[in-house]
């Protein structure tokens, strides 16, 4: 691990752990479950700081610590914030348009493709995908552009799948009747920007 790289998990984890105030769920989270989301954000800062994502370390580390709350807020409490929604598409779309010197129009167009994809799928199983997931997973389309938004939202879809089906062949059912989506999208999300190369 690079020195770069280090300074980025280590100030996605202290983002996270100043974060917990804020985290958007139903109770104020305990000093063990601030330790949880800051030693997830450090773990997932180091590794976008790896990867070819394209975005500057601000947004890294703001993403990272965002993400964590995302999977322990939405992972617990079955719901997405959309303080986190607002943060991974703003945190997005200005680091890319800092380092591409000007607007993604395909990390715009993804995110509206998206939130079309999804919506549908909250209209058809009527409520049982979240309008948070929805929300969520076109923000990750903005944030992370082509193809690898993309890619995130398809493997986290995947994910959740695989996890429900496990849980059905095991005779359990999830708490609140459903799958959390957030930590199956943030998941995707962390495999999506493997990079393009990965993925062509």
């Amino acid at each position: 691990m690079t020195l770069a790289e280090l300074g980025v998990s280590l100030a996605a984890a202290l983002a996270a752990w100043a974060l917990g105030p804020w985290s958007g769920a139903p109770e104020v989270p305990a000093p063990r479950q601030r330790l949880v989301v800051a030693a997830m954000a450090a773990a997932m800062g180091g590794w976008l700081s790896r990867q070819p994502v394209g975005l500057p370390w601000v947004s890294l580390v703001g993403l990272s610590a965002a993400w964590a709350w995302v999977t322990l807020v939405d992972g617990q409490f079955r719901i997405i914030p959309n303080r986190w929604v607002v943060a991974t598409a703003l945190l997005g779309f200005f680091g890319r348009l800092f380092v591409h010197a000007g607007v993604d129009w395909s990390g715009v167009a993804l995110a509206a493709g998206l939130f079309l994809f999804l919506g549908g799928f909250h209209l058809i199983s009527r409520g049982g995908l979240g309008m948070g997931d929805v929300k969520f997973g076109s923000a990750l389309g903005l944030a992370l552009g082509w193809p690898a938004g993309m890619w995130a939202t398809v493997l986290g879809l995947w994910a959740a799948a695989a996890w429900a089906g496990w849980l059905a062949w095991r005779g359990r059912r999830p708490r609140e009747g459903a799958v959390a989506l957030g930590p199956f999208l943030v998941l995707g999300a962390l495999l999506g920007v493997l990079g393009p190369v990965s993925w062509r």
